[in-house]
């Protein structure tokens, strides 16, 4: 059964909500839940790690993440939290980590190529609704299939950012 971590990146109170967090909210990650749901259903076995609502860093982001050893990491970027979620990728590029890691998302949504053209420690990108695409990842990402032929995604080639179709709204 293969392993996924589906990580919220650490994003402080205040780098989210400036002069105003004390009066800011933690919400759920939804979109994170939604790719759980439909990942489990599929038979793999799934974890996710709201950093913020933990307080977590990005050094105890990893460790907890490697707990769990993960075949597969997914972490999503909002705009505001895209330099976080490099950071921590990059982190986890660092220690050697040989899971691929997939961005979704917002942000690599609105510009994927811009995305991963300026942070190389992203793997993919999925582009749009994820809960298809990230599942036909997951399923293949280990049998050397051609990512052009997955919809909604974003991949390097050769040192270019490739766009594979895009994948109908569900």
């Amino acid at each position: 059964m293969k392993k996924v971590v589906l990580i919220n990146p650490p994003l402080t109170m205040e780098e989210r909500y400036g002069d105003l967090a004390k009066a800011g909210s933690k919400l759920p990650p939804v979109g994170l839940c939604n790719l759980a749901a439909v990942a489990r259903n599929a038979g793999v076995e799934v974890s996710i790690i709201d950093a913020p609502a933990l307080g977590l860093d990005t050094k105890a982001t990893y460790e907890m993440m490697m707990e769990f050893e993960p075949d597969l990491i997914g972490i999503t970027a909002v705009t505001i939290s895209i330099n976080n979620a490099a950071k921590l990728a990059k982190y986890i590029k660092s220690k050697n980590t040989r899971s691929p890691v997939i961005l979704g998302g917002p942000h690599v949504t609105a510009v994927p190529k811009e995305t991963l053209t300026r942070f190389p420690e992203f793997d993919i990108a999925v582009i749009g609704e994820g809960e298809e695409t990230f599942l036909e990842l997951i399923k293949n990402l280990d049998k050397q299939t051609n990512l052009e032929k997955i919809e909604g995604i974003a991949f390097r080639r050769n040192g270019d950012v490739i766009c594979s179709a895009r994948r109908s709204f569900i």
